[in-house]
């Protein structure tokens, strides 16, 4: 039995609360501690160089630890937003709208910036598309313009999408540079803000356990730490922490997905109408049609 389709929710509910805390951020930041644990464990007990503190890739922890935030915030962006949104298939949890008074980096990482959107979103709340029913959105048809650009628009956005009139591979490179342009954005402003706030820090603290000989490397590589274990257990720690922007990425992407649908519901709402309203005309048509035949008998 396939579960029920999700309801747009608007603000977060404890199943909200304890589906970030504890899967994707407690639960997460375990399994990246775990993963930089083994990655250490591989880079580090069998090398033949020294471990330093600053110094280049792979033995420098300095540098691993630049090049981790980099690598552990590209792959959380990409791999928790599908795990969101497998989550939401599975009805484990329920989307989300874009708060009222949301901040605008909020709706810019949702992706909500573009002017456009506006018709469609949870923002505009003037705008036709959906209708507030307690705490949850109900769907309804949009505001019906007798000029018809409503069915234009939606008409001219599905066009935009499918790419009429561009070849295949004009259209595949089409995508690929918005998807990478919107999330490589996103991506690196997250990277700069963890960078900022992980990185310095962590610097310092290395630097006082250096010089309290607090893992010190008393082999032969004479390194400023030991081999084994201090750069695995210290890339393990460092990995568990940084996956703390966990929750906010997975946050972003039940909006992300909850707008969608609230987007998408609207355009089928305006096609339905649209459709409706050719219906008539021609029923209008044909009883023009028939009055004429019977004057013309009579």
């Amino acid at each position: 039995m396939s579960p029920p389709t999700p309801v747009v929710v608007e603000y977060l509910t404890p199943r909200h609360v304890a589906y970030l805390g504890l899967m994707h951020m407690l639960g997460a930041m375990l399994l990246d501690g775990i993963i930089n644990f083994a990655l250490g464990s591989l880079m580090f007990s069998k090398t033949k160089s020294p471990i330093m503190l600053w110094g280049p890739l792979p033995n420098s922890l300095a540098a691993d630890a630049a090049f981790t935030l980099i690598l552990q915030t590209t792959f959380t962006w990409f791999l928790d937003r599908l795990a969101v949104r497998n989550d939401l298939k599975k009805g484990l949890v329920e989307p989300l709208s874009m708060p009222v008074n949301a901040h605008p980096w909020l709706r810019w990482f949702v992706g909500l910036d573009d002017d456009s959107a506006d018709d469609y979103s949870g923002n505009n709340r003037t705008g036709g598309g959906y209708g507030r029913v307690g705490e949850r959105r109900a769907y309804s048809r949009p505001h019906h313009n007798s000029s018809g650009a409503g069915s234009s628009r939606g008409r001219s956005r599905r066009g935009s999408l499918l790419g009429i009139g561009k070849s295949d591979l004009q259209r595949f490179q089409s995508r690929g540079q918005e998807i990478l342009r919107f999330h490589g954005k996103r991506i690196g402003v997250l990277i700069v803000a963890s960078f900022i706030v992980f990185w310095p820090i962590t610097m310092v603290i290395l630097t006082v356990m250096k010089a309290s000989g607090v893992g010190r490397d008393d082999g032969p590589l004479k390194g400023d730490f030991n081999v084994w274990p201090f750069p695995e257990v210290f890339k393990g720690i460092y990995g568990f922490l940084t996956g703390i922007i966990t929750p906010l990425i997975s946050y972003i992407a039940l909006i992300y997905e909850g707008e969608s649908m609230i987007r998408f519901s609207s355009l089928d709402s305006e096609d339905e109408e649209e459709d409706e309203e050719n219906e008539e005309l021609f029923q209008d048509s044909d009883e023009e049609v028939m009055m004429e035949q019977l004057d013309r008998v009579a």
